[in-house]
């Protein structure tokens, strides 16, 4: 495995487990020999270096993450080579996700961390074409003036406003198409 701090969730599909490690070295391994099939490993521009890689999404022959530089990315489950890359934030924000996506109906769910450095325009979720990597929309986890739930920050003005990242991976209702993500 990869140095550093493991936290982990290895996703088993198929026979394959893949590994995500700190920092977006990504290892898919033959699960029932523990051979390594193969291995890939994100470069990041200066000043990043990544950080804690919890979780993975498998859609068809396709592993989705969300990169320690804030962009979501796609690997193909077979040979670890990358699919599609989209930026959903500056690169060096403080507002990675914290937790990895999900698949709900063909859409990449995940949130991010939601620091003061970040501005409250880093609290966001977003959904991306599980095939494309292209953003479909975009909500924030602090709402603006006008919106639901605006009042219940009282007179606090929108710049001090933070801190309502999503930590934990979504869960998906597929009766209801409905997906939830805690703050």
């Amino acid at each position: 495995l990869g140095t550093g701090i493991q936290e982990s969730t290895p996703l088993v599909y198929a026979g394959v487990m893949y590994v995500p490690n700190r920092g977006d070295y990504v290892q898919a391994f033959d699960a029932d020999t523990g051979a390594l099939l193969w291995e890939y490993q994100r470069q990041f521009p200066e000043g990043v270096t990544g950080g804690t890689n919890r979780n993975l999404a498998i859609w068809g022959t396709t592993l989705i993450d969300a990169g320690g530089d804030n962009a979501m990315y796609a690997l193909d489950a077979r040979t670890g080579k990358l699919v599609w890359e989209t930026q959903v934030l500056e690169a060096t924000l403080p507002a990675r996700a914290s937790s990895g996506p999900i698949v709900a109906n063909g859409k990449v769910i995940t949130g991010r961390q939601c620091q003061p450095a970040a501005t409250h325009e880093s609290c966001v979720i977003t959904a991306h074409d599980a095939a494309t990597g292209k953003e479909l929309w975009r909500t924030h986890t602090i709402p603006r003036p006008g919106e639901p739930g605006n009042d219940s920050w009282g007179d606090v003005p929108m710049e001090q406003r933070w801190h309502v990242g999503t930590w934990m991976v979504p869960s998906y209702d597929p009766e209801l198409d409905r997906i939830y993500i805690g703050t």
